[in-house]
């Protein structure tokens, strides 16, 4: 599942603490594959600033099974997981992710 740059997304809650974040969410998917690598991400410094830099965060792990990231975004009180089973869905995850936090102000 994706989300629109233009922020009309499912799901999307705003915080009313502006302290904590903006509050975004992101959304849930997974299709079948194996998990690819964080190494092989084009852009992943540069996603993980954009991200961080607008008072977010992002968990990155490996599910117990090794099949697939664990990907949870962190944004005020918002907090949604996403799967990604394969290198194209975890470079279509990050691209995704850039392209949401790419029109905010640090």
């Amino acid at each position: 599942m994706g989300y629109a740059k233009d922020r009309g997304l499912a799901g999307r809650a705003k915080s009313s603490n502006a302290s904590r974040g903006s509050g975004r969410t992101w959304g849930n998917g997974s299709v079948g594959g194996v998990g690819g690598q964080l190494r092989d991400v084009p852009g992943l410094s540069a996603v993980l600033d954009l991200i961080t830099g607008n008072g977010a965060a992002l968990i990155v792990a490996r599910t117990s099974d090794g099949g697939a990231f664990a990907l949870t975004l962190l944004d005020g009180d918002a907090r949604t997981k996403r799967y990604a089973h394969s290198q194209d869905e975890l470079d279509g995850a990050f691209r995704e992710l850039a392209d949401l936090y790419a029109d905010d102000p640090a």
